[in-house]
């Protein structure tokens, strides 16, 4: 009985997209979608914000946040959207952007 169950596990763990969770990847377009998607859905909220304006600087704050990625592949969370270092740099970006009118 402890061979069948060694050999199930040695074969969920070798195989992928069996019984194993492996960390998955997203591209560099992606997380640069995901940056300027987590700006707008955090500026959507703050009171009196010309919307206009708003989607400039979320694009400035995307370009500001990418700048400091490197690489073609980032680490995607299993909630499918930012990781504490990405959420950290985006509201970093966002705090050099959005000046106050």
């Amino acid at each position: 009985m402890t061979r069948f169950v060694s050999a199930i596990c040695l074969l969920a763990c070798v195989t992928p997209g069996v019984g194993v969770a492996l960390a998955d990847t997203i591209s560099r377009e992606t997380l640069e979608r995901r940056f300027l998607d987590s700006c707008v859905y955090q500026q959507f909220g703050v009171k009196d914000i010309n919307r206009q304006k708003m989607i400039e600087n979320c694009r400035c704050a995307t370009k500001t946040a990418m700048a400091t990625q490197e690489g073609d592949s980032f680490q995607e969370p299993r909630s499918g959207g930012l990781t504490g270092p990405q959420t950290k740099t985006i509201q970093a970006a966002i705090a050099a952007c959005f000046k106050p009118s």
